[in-house]
């Protein structure tokens, strides 16, 4: 009777014993799976704070690329003085003053300055008596972008095409600026920078 009691007692004792490794067991599975979890989500956070998705135009095919946090702004800071190219030296005699205040908005006191100075040679005046139309867009590869410091630095040429009637002459328009970072305001402003200290260099094609 007593090794009956003994052995329904050891086999209790295994038993419990099987039942605490399995509880231990899960316990560690379940530290080891929130772990893992915890790990995979920082990675999958700090990635995308890292990191931007853009579209890329090839043809009529959209190939979307994972690009860095400098190069995203390095495109946004290309495409914001594409768009003041095609504005504030842009225009003909019906854009002139769209145009021209859409330009204005995107930078500071120098870009009123060189307006003031244009506007005092009479330049708006010839546009408008000789319906000139004035072109102006960046070169792709004419960039040179330093955003390792703060405000960015920025080097751009661009082609400034002056036609009237079946005349054209052509310029190189160099510029060099400040670039800040602002709050975006849209429509005059999605990108939310601004162009400091704005110095223009023109010449004609050729010469």
């Amino acid at each position: 009777m007593e090794n009956q009691v003994l052995k329904e007692f050891t086999n209790i004792e295994k038993v419990i014993r099987r039942n605490n490794l399995t509880v231990i067991g899960l316990i560690v599975l379940v530290i080891v799976m929130v772990v893992t979890f915890a790990v995979t989500i920082y990675k999958i956070d700090r990635f995308y704070a890292t990191n931007r998705l853009v579209l890329e135009r090839d043809g009529v095919i959209h190939r979307a690329s994972v690009i860095s946090e400098k190069e995203a702004l390095e495109i946004e800071i290309k495409d914001f003085i594409s768009s003041f190219y095609g504005s504030f030296y842009s225009f003909d005699q019906f854009s002139m003053d769209k145009n021209i205040n859409l330009g204005l908005y995107k930078g500071d006191e120098s870009l009123r300055t060189l307006y003031a100075r244009y506007k005092d040679e009479g330049w708006y005046n010839t546009v408008i008596q000789e319906n000139i139309d004035q072109v102006s867009q960046v070169k792709d590869n004419s960039f040179l972008i330093d955003v390792s410091a703060y405000p960015y630095q920025v080097t751009v040429e661009g082609l400034m095409s002056l036609r009237k009637g079946d005349q054209t002459k052509q310029f190189v328009l160099k510029g060099t600026c400040q670039i800040e970072v602002v709050t975006r305001d849209f429509p005059k402003n999605p990108h939310g920078l601004l162009i400091r200290g704005w110095k223009e260099e023109k010449y004609e094609v050729g010469q």
